[in-house]
């Protein structure tokens, strides 16, 4: 388990460091009051650096033309000039399009607390919780994304044993996600993030992030195979948390040169040295 936390400024202030007015500005311009996420989806862990409330974008609006005014108003308001009509197109072709996403699952929990103060114990900040809320992340925030956009999406990666999984499972499913999971005898990583108000005071993180074996990792190529239908492309989603390996990309490369698909890949430094033919890295 890990604990992360804002740094000692050395001053007493509890909750994270504040920030410049124009990075004020530039978070309220793409997010809006209140916070929200990137509009690519691409995680939760990037996802965390722009608002104290990241949410996948299945979470922002509803379904449909409420969907596709939110998108378009958060492009314009980061300057990229869209079209509503031609946005709108773009996105109905979604439903013509099959994605394979593979990668790490994440479950995101989020604890909103009300601040009380000071603990009388120790100098920390005393916060009672007032609700609980589970989001998908790492490849599941992907996967979500794009079902959202109606984009046929289809997510190979490894699920655990643990209560978390059957809740991130239960998320996938009422995201329309077609999951193909490897079931391991170890939990998902889990981040618990502790809020109150727009303050994000810490971060939780129970996780194993052991690679996995050439066994496992053969039953998650077989499985790939399965999945595999007819995609538009393969995204690879790595947060370093076991699943990508170095004997998995060559299989993921030689297939998609096979099929002559792109691969789009979010990648973590330890793993990136191992790809030969990206189409896309995002940063």
């Amino acid at each position: 388990k890990y604990c992360d936390s804002p740094r000692d400024s050395g001053t007493q202030q509890f909750g994270p460091p504040r920030s410049s007015a124009r990075e004020d500005e530039s978070l309220r311009r793409l997010h809006g009051v209140g916070g929200g996420t990137p509009t690519d989806g691409l995680a939760s862990d990037s996802a965390e650096r722009y608002s104290p409330h990241p949410q996948p974008l299945s979470r922002v609006g509803a379904r449909g033309a409420d969907l596709r005014a939110t998108v378009s108003d958060k492009l314009q308001e980061v300057g990229l000039k869209v079209n509503k009509d031609r946005l709108t197109e773009i996105i109905r072709a979604f439903t013509g399009v099959e994605l394979l996403v593979i990668g790490d699952l994440i479950l995101d929990s989020y604890l909103e607390c009300r601040a009380l103060g000071v603990a009388n114990e120790a100098p920390v900040p005393l916060v009672e919780i007032q609700s609980e809320r589970q989001t998908a992340g790492g490849a599941a925030n992907v996967a979500t994304n794009l079902a959202r956009l109606g984009v046929q999406t289809q997510l190979v990666a490894p699920l655990g044993d643990d209560g978390e999984s059957v809740q991130l499972k239960r998320i996938l499913a009422e995201a329309g996600v077609g999951f193909h999971p490897l079931v391991l005898r170890r939990p998902i990583p889990h981040k618990t993030r502790i809020m109150s108000g727009k303050h994000y005071y810490l971060r939780l993180d129970e996780e194993q992030t052991e690679p996995l074996t050439e066994e496992e990792a053969g039953s998650l190529t077989e499985i790939i195979q399965k999945a595999w239908r007819k995609p538009s492309a393969v995204l690879v989603s790595d947060y370093d948390k076991g699943t990508v390996t170095p004997s998995l990309i060559r299989w993921i490369e030689s297939q998609a040169q096979q099929a002559k698909l792109p691969i789009y890949a979010d990648l973590k430094p330890r793993n990136a040295t191992h790809w030969r033919n990206l189409s896309l890295i995002a940063p």
